[in-house]
């Protein structure tokens, strides 16, 4: 059966904000490096009519000799990865066929890397949050709520729960935000079992996260389930963000942590504004 790849027309920004101004730019990614591959490598792209993104990490022609891809096509020398796994591409645009590969690092330097979406500013109202500083501790849970802004579903605020410092049994629990029943849409509730973890976060934001999508590695120990998503929010939202850390320059990644500011309106609802995702990274292969 022939597969279709569907390259997205507007590229998917990585949004980080200019703290001292309240305003949403873009910039360069966390870590020096160009975020593209040569010009027959997309940065991205979906197998199949899906939605899951393939995010470019290496051209093999860029690496010292000899490095060797099992695929057969017009970009066979481009590596891409989907949460945890490397892949590389058969067949010729626009039909591509992923085929997993088995990178080797010689050496794991874990990379702490942030990525941002929304606006951060320092006036009356605004308060801040982290949860899990310093990212040593597995995330157990988040429970994302809702909320209504403008007749619009926004995300209100979540419950993150930790392993707790020195009691691996029980649990260090973060409220931020809005955290009540919500009569148009339910929370959103991503349980991490021992071996998944959080990969990749995207979704819109406008003055506050409209929308969040947070997609989930299977467990190691059961390597046929396959990745799943959670979101909450609507489909409203002045820009769309990827704050999934490139893989080009980061390798794979697992979010560890977040931070951030609330807002509220003159009742005093809270919505999260802007979110700092803290992520642990291995740093990209070094052999495919």
């Amino acid at each position: 059966m022939k597969h279709s790849m569907i390259l997205l027309a507007a590229t998917c920004v990585l949004i980080l904000m200019d703290k001292s101004q309240g305003q949403t730019t873009s910039s360069p990614p966390p870590v020096t490096g160009s975020t593209e591959g040569f010009s027959g490598c997309p940065s991205f792209l979906t197998y199949g009519g899906g939605t899951q993104k393939y995010r470019f990490v290496e051209d093999i022609n860029n690496l010292p000799p000899p490095q060797y891809l099992p695929c057969s096509g017009d970009i066979d020398s481009c590596v891409y990865t989907a949460h945890t796994n490397y892949y590389c591409m058969n067949g010729n645009k626009p039909d591509y066929t992923p085929q997993q590969l088995n990178p080797q690092w010689d050496r794991v330097t874990l990379q702490n890397v942030s990525t941002f979406a929304g606006i951060f500013n320092e006036i009356f109202g605004v308060n801040n949050f982290t949860t899990n500083e310093g990212g040593y501790q597995p995330l157990v849970s988040i429970k994302l709520f809702p909320n209504v802004f403008a007749r619009r579903l926004v995300l209100g605020g979540f419950i993150l729960k930790t392993v707790k410092n020195n009691f691996p049994y029980e649990n260090t629990i973060y409220r931020v935000g809005f955290t009540d029943p919500n009569e148009f849409a339910g929370p959103t509730y991503i349980y991490l079992p021992i071996g998944e973890s959080i990969t990749e976060a995207f979704g819109r934001s406008g003055s506050f996260i409209d929308q969040v999508t947070f997609g989930v590695t299977r467990n190691f120990v059961n390597p046929d389930a396959p990745p799943k998503f959670y979101s909450v929010g609507g489909a409203n939202g002045g820009a769309l963000f990827d704050a999934t850390p490139p893989p080009n320059l980061n390798g794979h990644c697992t979010l560890v942590g977040l931070s951030g500011q609330t807002a509220g309106d003159a009742q005093e609802v809270m919505f999260i504004q802007g979110i700092e995702f803290h992520w642990s990274c291995v740093g990209k292969p070094q052999k495919y």
